[in-house]
Parts: structure tokens; sequence; C-alpha cells
């Protein structure tokens, strides 16, 4: 076997372990994500502006969907388990499917490793579950 058959053998894309801490740090973005959008919820609550309070509803809602994707990512179901259960929530909260692939999406531009085949398999299961949210919308 020739030494470039032995490397494209042994150098696939993210293995078993890479998959789950892609999912670990994806998970613990959007945890990071979901804090971010309570203080912001509680900075515009504290405004006490009427016209505010819609969009305390928004920071809130998507701080909970942050928390539940989360929540869904670490419990390691199939995709379409995944799918379900964010939707489901989702139509729970009143949130749109956008509201839900870009708060997946932006936790995963802020995942926090040196770990690039875990980055690289955060950003794939990110793309993947937003993808399919976003089929037979």
């Amino acid at each position: 076997m020739a030494i470039e058959d032995d490397m494209a053998a042994n150098f696939g894309g993210p293995g078993p372990e890479d998959i789950a801490n892609g999912a670990a740090i994806l998970s613990s973005a959007l945890v990071r994500e979901a804090i971010m959008l309570t203080k912001a919820a509680k900075a515009i609550a504290d405004l006490n502006d009427a016209n505010a309070s819609h969009s305390y509803g928004i920071a809130e809602a998507r701080a909970k969907i942050a928390l539940h994707a989360s929540r869904v990512i670490i419990d390691g179901d199939r995709i379409g388990e995944q799918v379900w259960r964010l939707r489901s929530v989702a139509e729970y909260l009143e949130v749109y499917i956008p509201v839900v692939t870009a708060t997946i999406r932006a936790a995963a531009l802020q995942t926090k490793t040196d770990d690039a085949a875990a980055r690289i398999a955060a950003s794939t299961l990110a793309a993947d579950l937003c993808a399919r949210l976003n089929q037979d919308r």
C-alpha cells in the first residue's frame, strides 16, 4: 500500500470523538448565547418603556430557544428527533424557524476551542441541523 493510500485511509472526516466534542462545544456556545440574550432581555426590561416590551419578549424567547437547542444537541438524538423537538418548542414559544437557525449559526461561529476537528464537527452539526429545520417549512 502506498503511503498516500495509508494517509487517505487514516484522515477522513471527523471521527466519533470529534463529533462528540463538536456537540459539546456547540452546546456550550448555545448556553453562552442564551446568557447574552438573557442579559439583553433584562436590560430591555429595565428601560420601563412600554414600546420595549416586544423587544424583551423576542430576546427572552431567543434565550429559551438557545437553551433548548443546547439540550437537544447534547442529548445526542438523531437529527430527525432534534428537528422535531426544536420545531415543537419554536411553535410553543411562537418563534420563527429562521430565528432558531440564526441562533444556532451564531453559536456555531463562537465555539471556543483549539481543537480544529471539534470546531469542524460543531459547524457541520449546526449546518446540518439548520438545513433540516429549513426543509418543509
